[in-house]
Formats: structure tokens, sequence, C-alpha cells
């Protein structure tokens, strides 16, 4: 039996759950974004915030990427609206571990 290459991108649903005419089922999708997330934020706090006095080689590549993010965007929309950092640093970084996990579907 052959398999189309295009199996790998079906989204069915694992929890199926109707609220009257929304469906709000759990999907293979969101198990792997919300599996991504959680691995992310995992490793996130595991290397960064973990109370070493001579950082480790992950800890000095993610303050690197943190600082380079700072920088980037205070220099594009200004000192004032830097408060929405969080956002764009957590959305950055979520976008590229998931283009980098894109592979890994069920």
């Amino acid at each position: 039996m052959l398999f189309s290459p295009l199996e790998q991108f079906q989204i069915y649903p694992l929890i199926n759950f109707q609220l009257g005419f929304i469906d709000l089922s759990f999907t293979n999708s969101s198990f792997i974004i919300g599996f991504s997330i959680f691995c992310f934020l995992f490793c996130f706090d595991l290397i960064l915030f973990s109370k070493k006095l001579i950082p480790k080689s992950w800890q000095l590549l993610f303050e690197t990427i943190y600082l380079a993010l700072v920088s980037m965007i205070i220099d594009n929309i200004g000192e004032k609206k830097s408060k929405v950092f969080p956002f764009y640093f957590y959305f950055i970084f979520f976008y590229s571990y998931f283009k980098l996990n894109r592979f890994s579907t069920l």
C-alpha cells in the first residue's frame, strides 16, 4: 500500500468537543504545538534560571540571542514601545522552535 506524501499534513481530532456550533476539538496539530511550547519553556527555564556561578555554553547562547533581540527591537520600535518586548521575544523563539520541529508529526 502506497502512502501519499500529503498524509503528514492531515489534521484529525484526538478529543472531540462540540460547544453548540463551535468545534473545540483537541487535534494532533494542537498537541504538537502544545508539546513544542512545553519543551521550549522547560529547556529555556532549565538553562537560563539555573543557579550557577559560571554559565554554561547553552546559557551564553541564550543570553546572546536575548541581547541581540533586545537591541534589534529597541532600534526598530524605540525605547518607549519596548514594553511589548516579552511578547516579541517569545513569539520569535516559538516561531523558530516550531519551524525547526516542523517535521515532527504524529
